[in-house]
């Protein structure tokens, strides 16, 4: 028994063909590059990339987005705290200390030499003058002079035996020393020079071992 397939096609002139027929082909278009679905790939296959080529993508990247140079933010956050520790050394460096038992801008001598200082003091570095805590000598006696005389302008002359407070050699060694005084203006020198004299110095000096030490004046 024979079948018979009956075959149709639809035909279309000009004008119906333009109308009815994709012409365009659509799906052979090139596709338009998308970077989320880079990314959306990236992510993916992250772990599977060659650590060469996420290298590279760093690389290239860095060039391309900090042409100066690439730097870790947090390296300027150390810098900036830094700057901070260093301001705040140099502020507490600048406090003016206190020895708990002489004052500063008195003048210390060793108790040897109570009976006649003149000598002494004219000869130059055996006279000690009290600032920030620490004994600085003075080496020159018109310094000491002058700075007797600024001590003690608003209360007349004094004799120096009167003046000095006399100390004996054990509680001498136990003041921490600061720089020395040369001229008067030496005086004024930054506060932090004195309380970090020496600089390559550990001051762990706190004055122990004065109390019940001979001190002969009473204006210590």
């Amino acid at each position: 028994m024979k079948r018979t397939l009956k075959l149709e096609k639809d035909i279309y002139g000009v004008k119906g063909a333009l109308e009815k027929l994709d012409e365009e082909f659509k799906e052979f278009i090139i596709k338009q590059p998308n970077y989320k679905e880079f990314f959306e790939l990236y992510n993916r296959f992250f772990y599977n990339i060659d650590k060469i080529i996420h290298t590279y993508f760093l690389n290239t990247s860095i060039e391309y987005a900090y042409p100066n140079g690439y730097e870790n933010p947090r390296l300027q956050d150390l810098r900036d705290l830094q700057e901070q520790i260093v301001q705040l050394k140099n502020e507490i460096a600048n406090v003016e200390r206190h020895h708990f038992y002489f004052k500063n801008g008195k003048f210390i001598m060793s108790d040897e030499y109570k009976d006649d200082p003149e000598p002494q003091l004219m000869a130059g570095g055996q006279i000690f003058y009290m600032q920030s805590h620490k004994k600085r000598k003075i080496l020159d006696y018109q310094t000491y002079k002058n700075l007797k005389m600024r001590v003690r302008k608003s209360m007349g002359d004094i004799d120096d035996t009167e003046f000095i407070t006399f100390v004996d050699k054990n509680c001498m060694t136990g003041i921490p020393i600061g720089p020395p005084i040369n001229t008067l203006q030496d005086i004024y020198v930054p506060l932090s020079e004195i309380n970090m004299y020496p600089a390559t110095h550990n001051d762990n000096n706190s004055s122990t071992g004065v109390a019940g030490i001979g001190i002969s004046n009473q204006y210590a």
